[in-house]
């Protein structure tokens, strides 16, 4: 983790307390708009984050089925692309509440959408997972192209649009993380033997 996320994190902070949830990667997913260097997102980024008290408090490692029938009827008027990765979400919650999955942060994605709280995320990258090999417990094998070398320099905004999701990054990071086009999964396969040979 970078100092400069703590930096990051302070900065934005006094400009609006209610900021819950921040983080320090980005999935090499930029803001859309080019003279921002930071942007908001519906995703948890869980490889370097910072969250409230708040959040966490709230937060619960089985998501009850009235939960999920609350936020199903609450997302009626929603976009396609919301529903879909909603659905995701609530998939892989009640894998973990059958014993399927052992994880966490799904949970965390799930209470964010049900409380319409966003993830505050950098332009540069602040930390960098250094935990993909065959010992991982999640990450196992070789370090997908999209994270980075955290960043030795960053930018700050001097305003801050809180209540504004960035919805085309947020439709990149879904492409390259949730739901991979064929193009991009052979593209990536492609990078990665590439890389082994430099």
């Amino acid at each position: 983790m970078s100092d400069l996320f703590f930096k990051f994190c302070s900065h934005y902070i006094n400009l609006d307390k209610n900021i819950h949830l921040i983080s320090s990667c980005n999935y090499d997913t930029i803001a859309t708009d080019k003279k921002l260097h930071h942007r908001f997102s519906k995703h948890i980024y869980i490889w370097g984050w910072a969250c409230s008290k708040t959040i966490w408090s709230k937060y619960e490692y089985v998501i009850s089925e009235e939960r999920i029938k609350n936020i199903l009827k609450n997302s009626q008027n929603k976009s396609k692309t919301y529903k879909r990765y909603l659905e995701f979400i609530i998939k892989k919650c009640r894998e973990i509440n059958s014993g399927k999955l052992d994880t966490w942060d799904y949970q965390l994605s799930f209470l964010c959408l049900e409380k319409n709280f966003k993830c505050l995320v950098p332009n540069v990258p602040l930390s960098e997972n250094i935990g993909f090999d065959l010992s991982a417990t999640h990450t196992i094998g070789i370090k997908p192209t999209y994270i980075k070398k955290r960043s030795k320099s960053l930018i700050l905004d001097d305003f801050i649009e809180s209540k504004k999701i960035d919805i085309k990054a947020d439709n990149k990071v879904e492409k390259k993380i949730y739901f991979p086009t064929i193009k991009f999964k052979i593209r990536n396969k492609l990078i990665k033997w590439i890389n082994k040979f430099l």
